[in-house]
This record gives C-alpha cells, sequence and structure tokens, in this order.
C-alpha cells in the first residue's frame, strides 16, 4: 500500500520544496535514452546534469569540463552495478546473495 503515499509524497514536495522547479525542469528536459546506455551518455547530457545539481545545491560540484568528464567515467563504471538494482526493492533486494555483474 506503500504506492498510495506516492502522489501525496509528491504534492507536499512540490508544495514544501522551494527548489523543486529545477527538480522538475531537469526530469522534463532529460534525455532518458542515453540514461539507458550509458555508452551513449555524452558531455552534454552531464553538463545538465551538473547544472541541476548546482541550482539544488550550489556546491555539489566542480562544474569544469574535466570535472564533468570525471564524472560521466565515473558514471560509466557504476552503470552495471546500478543496473543489477534495477527491479529491486529494499522489500525484494537479498543483501545475503547480492548479485554479481558479469
Amino acid at each position: 500500500m506503500l504506492y498510495k503515499a506516492i502522489p501525496k509524497a509528491s504534492d507536499i514536495f512540490h508544495k514544501e520544496e522551494k527548489r523543486a522547479w529545477c527538480y522538475d525542469s531537469y526530469m522534463r528536459d532529460k534525455n532518458w535514452e542515453m540514461w539507458q546506455d550509458t555508452d551513449k551518455l555524452n558531455i552534454s547530457e552531464i553538463a545538465r546534469l551538473v547544472t541541476f545539481l548546482k541550482q539544488w545545491y550550489m556546491q555539489f560540484y566542480p562544474s569544469s569540463p574535466d570535472a564533468q568528464l570525471r564524472l560521466l567515467n565515473a558514471i560509466r563504471v557504476a552503470a552495471p552495478y546500478m543496473k543489477l538494482l534495477k527491479a529491486e526493492t529494499l522489500l525484494t533486494i537479498d543483501f545475503q546473495y547480492p548479485k554479481c555483474v558479469t
């Protein structure tokens, strides 16, 4: 029944969080296809992410081209591990016998 709380939580977030506009803007403009296959992810999409993060929290991350390239590489390294979690929830994941990246 937790799914019923999602719309209410979203309404509270948009009502109470002053920075909700930058989240909405990022999610609307995000290139979802690139994030499905991180090999296709490019530096302009990373720049969009960094802009969002800096709007959300100004001291989050350096925005230099070198920092953006390092972030892109870190995302590509982490992607196989994140894909293992795609269909999992805290209720379904088996922490005792985790899945392995092949």
